[in-house]
């Protein structure tokens, strides 16, 4: 009786024990909701929006000439005057000569070309007027005398040959004359090339004559550097040439001039590569209308890129790489759901370009930055859940 007693107390517990079980297991949460449930740290990702997808790189650079020539006399003599002291502006006015050689000689050759020339049209004018006019008439004579046989052919024949040879000596006479008219005009050109006039209005850089020197012809007098404008060359690395904005202009910000910002142009850009940088040369053009800019002037180069191929009035968000989730055909992100980032949702990101920078860019399904990168963000981005607790565990 007592074994029967302990047998059906034993099967009563094992009764209990497996219906407390079974209920136990009816009220185990899924995987899903678990994950729902838990807390999850998060590192803020620093993002930025791109309106039109762009964006800038500051390169450092210096100011250079664009144009920088000799000055120099084109004939030899006696330097009379030099108005380019080192640091002075010229122009290209006549009236302001940048220097002067002496001209008396110059003028004396002049003097004796048009003497020449006056004598050679002299000259012309006797063999036109005088020996031509006698001969033809005499020629008209004998035609009408042999027409009435009074003088034989060849006397006729004799007064055709002087009109040739009268004809002969004007054209001899007329060469002469182009003869002295082109030694005149060498020698006003000789003259007119004892003076230097600047080409542009630009700086001197370099004195190299002083008065009373002897030049000769080509022997340069002092440098100017072209000032109206002046150029940056900045060195772009080769990963962003795609995405060089040139229809967007440049700014220039000169630190040696107070740090003045002036807006530029691309001139040029990847004429040349420099393979142990691998950067690219981008030369920007800049106004100097004040002449308050010099070559050497250290300056900022901002240049424009658009990123991720964006269309007109298309925002581009930049962030980490690690912020993306990609799962099979789908890339998610994770954004704050409100202002007090306290929770976190998925949200869909249409990539555009992952760089080699580590940073992804895409189109956002949401308002805009921050994004986070969650613990396990591969795992939740399985799970439907409108909103995902998170803590902060980095500062944004």
């Amino acid at each position: 009786m007592a074994k029967r007693r302990a047998a059906g107390l034993c099967l009563a517990l094992c009764v209990a024990a497996t219906a407390c079980t079974a209920e136990s297991r009816g009220a185990q949460p899924d995987a899903a909701e678990t994950a729902a449930r838990r807390t999850y740290p998060v590192r803020w990702a620093a993002a930025r929006a791109l309106e039109d997808g762009r964006d800038f790189i500051d390169l450092e650079a210096l100011l250079n000439a664009p144009t920088r020539v000799p000055l120099s006399f084109k004939v030899a003599g006696r330097v009379e005057a030099l108005d380019c002291e080192e640091g002075s502006y010229v122009d290209p006015d006549p009236a302001r000569p940048v220097g002067r050689l002496e001209r008396r000689d110059y003028e004396l050759a002049k003097a004796a070309a048009e003497a020449t020339l006056r004598r050679a049209q002299a000259a012309y004018g006797r063999a036109r007027r005088v020996g031509m006019t006698h001969a033809e008439r005499e020629l008209e004579r004998g035609r009408r005398v042999a027409e009435a046989g009074v003088i034989p052919e060849r006397d006729l024949q004799g007064l055709e040959t002087q009109v040739d040879d009268m004809r002969a000596q004007a054209g001899e006479a007329a060469a002469a004359v182009a003869q002295a008219e082109a030694l005149v005009a060498q020698a006003e050109q000789a003259l007119a090339d004892t003076v230097i006039v600047a080409p542009f209005h630009g700086l001197v850089v370099k004195r190299m004559a002083e008065a009373g020197q002897l030049v000769g012809p080509g022997t340069p007098a002092c440098v100017v550097e072209r000032t109206d404008e002046l150029d940056a060359v900045a060195s772009l690395p080769g990963n962003l040439l795609a995405v060089l904005a040139r229809d967007l202009a440049p700014t220039v910000t000169v630190h040696d001039a107070g740090g003045v910002t002036l807006e530029g142009r691309i001139e040029a850009a990847a004429w040349a590569g420099d393979p142990q940088t691998g950067t690219f040369p981008v030369k920007v053009r800049v106004a100097n209308t004040e002449d308050r800019l010099r070559s050497g002037m250290r300056v900022t180069v901002r240049l424009w890129l658009r990123r991720g191929g964006a269309a007109a009035g298309e925002t581009i968000h930049e962030f980490p790489l690690e912020a993306v989730v990609e799962i099979g055909d789908r890339t998610f992100a994770f954004a704050p759901v409100d202002g007090a980032r306290t929770t976190v949702r998925r949200v869909p990101v249409a990539v555009r370009e992952l760089g080699r920078d580590g940073l992804a860019r895409a189109v956002v399904d949401f308002p805009g930055p921050p994004l986070v990168v969650v613990e396990g963000q591969y795992s939740l981005a399985e799970i439907d859940a409108e909103a995902l607790p998170v803590r902060e565990v980095a500062p944004p």
